[in-house]
């Protein structure tokens, strides 16, 4: 089958590979936080799924990687805004930079000096998440309390 050049393929097994480790976060983090799940949180959806996907793709295909984390804040982005909520125009580079920092560092060998300084200015999966869902709170928050 000829793809297009912008065209992305994953295999059906690394798809249900990718969709499994979502879900096993998603029982962690509400078990670790004593959460009942009643919804699914599209910000979790989109950063868990961007990282995840980026970080099983950054050895072997980086730019892939850094465009799937692109693509997930992007997407973030576009739901602030239909919340009514804008950032700065610069937030997309510096969460990305920060995420890859982190992929970066963790994808480096312990032997390398810079390891810790790459993840120590990172971003992982929950911050990434974290970000986005605070800025779609606080102007929830401050809507129902100009109300």
């Amino acid at each position: 089958e000829k793809q297009s050049k912008d065209q992305v393929s994953l295999t059906k097994e690394f798809e249900e590979k990718i969709i499994n480790e979502i879900l096993e976060q998603y029982i962690d983090y509400a078990i670790a936080y004593e959460l009942v799940v009643e919804d699914v949180c599209p910000y979790k959806i989109l950063a868990w799924y961007g990282y995840l996907l980026a970080d099983a793709l950054y050895i072997e295909q980086k730019e892939l990687a850094i465009l799937s984390i692109s693509t997930s804040i992007i997407c973030m982005l576009k739901l602030l805004e239909i919340e009514s909520v804008k950032l700065e125009d610069v937030f997309h580079k510096k969460a990305l930079q920060m995420v890859v920092s982190e992929l970066k560092g963790n994808h480096m060998k312990s032997e390398e000096s810079n390891k810790k300084q790459h993840t120590k200015i990172g971003l992982g999966m929950n911050g990434l998440y974290m970000m986005f869902r605070t800025a779609s709170i606080c102007k929830k928050i401050n809507s129902q309390t100009l109300a």
